[in-house]
């Protein structure tokens, strides 16, 4: 039961991550043949931490049985509505068929989890605090990139920047810059504030996105999209699943067959890096922003968790009020 707390910490973390509900952790591999064995030495530092706690509140497996008796039933009741969600929008079964068959699911369910809200004063209530708290977490980080993302983003299309770019008579240098964004229909603020100090542009240019679908794979034909917008500048958009972790040097491969050749080691990643600061008016209350604040200064860095080399990175300085 342990091993499978772990391993389901771990899949299921990385599935969040990848989904934008948790902030970027350290991801490690540990089998060269199946892609789903991973390490996350973060979680394992937390469950870590929960165990001990748990075993200083509850001091023995008796006392956990009120905690454990609704976290099961809970999950068995979440679990028959959710069931009923996939039978109707993913399997498109009738609502006639689908809802009396969750209604049957429920009679016992519902039975077994409001016996056992009867236990939450004797220990119930760990499984709930659990719950919300990550709740909590997963809904900040959400919202709180959705915001930021909204001031990253602009209203430059790529004909302006062409335009300000001739106008300007910008000098180019030889290399590659990629520079990585989230969103594939707006110029990085990253490349503005490149031009901006230090007024050069490299001859050849990548706008690179990485975007995750509502699936657990993607297939390698629908892998990457690679798109001309003029000589010497490419925008790139990288697809992956909610189970797969991003890795440069196979994406690398994947693009060179669109006659793209991309060297990790000698293109130059131009990053942006988000200073947040608190603004008088919330967009969240206070508290969810200082917590948000927290976990985006403490989640892993872009280069380590795109296994980009350190010193081929290049980091431009952003403030962001929330």
């Amino acid at each position: 039961a342990s091993q499978a707390v772990i391993s389901g910490t771990y899949s299921l973390t990385r599935q969040a991550i990848q989904l934008g509900f948790a902030p970027r952790m350290s991801i490690i591999h540990t089998s060269s043949k199946e892609e789903g064995q991973i390490y996350m030495p973060a979680v394992n530092w937390i469950l870590l931490v929960a165990v001990i706690f748990v075993v200083a509140i509850f001091k023995s497996s008796e006392n956990l049985a009120a905690a454990y008796g609704l976290a099961v039933t809970g999950t068995m009741t979440i679990t028959s509505i959710l069931f009923c969600l996939v039978m109707i929008y993913k399997w498109h079964w009738s609502k006639w068929i689908a809802i009396p068959i969750t209604v049957i699911f429920l009679c016992f369910d519902l039975v077994f989890f409001s016996a056992n809200l009867l236990k939450i004063i004797h220990g119930g209530w760990l499984p709930i605090m659990i719950g919300l708290v990550i709740l909590l977490i997963f809904m900040t980080w959400y919202q709180g990139r959705k915001l930021m993302h909204a001031q990253l983003d602009n209203d430059l299309s790529f004909a302006n920047l062409r335009s300000y770019l001739d106008k300007h008579a910008v000098p180019y240098v030889d290399g590659t810059a990629i520079f990585m964004t989230g969103n594939p229909d707006c110029i990085p603020q990253s490349l503005l504030h490149n031009i901006r100090h230090n007024k050069v542009l490299h001859k050849e240019i990548v706008f690179l996105t990485v975007l995750t679908k509502d699936t657990p794979f993607v297939d390698a034909k629908e892998r990457v999209s690679v798109t001309l917008l003029a000589p010497g500048f490419h925008r790139v958009i990288a697809y992956y699943g909610y189970k797969e972790t991003p890795n440069m040097q196979s994406l690398f491969k994947s693009i060179a067959e669109y006659e793209l050749v991309l060297d990790i080691h000698t293109s130059s990643f131009f990053l942006s890096h988000e200073n947040i600061a608190l603004e008088k008016k919330h967009h969240m209350s206070k508290m969810r922003t200082y917590l948000f604040i927290w976990l985006n200064k403490n989640s892993a860095r872009t280069t380590d968790y795109f296994k980009i080399p350190a010193d081929r990175v290049v980091e431009l300085g952003i403030l962001i009020k929330l």
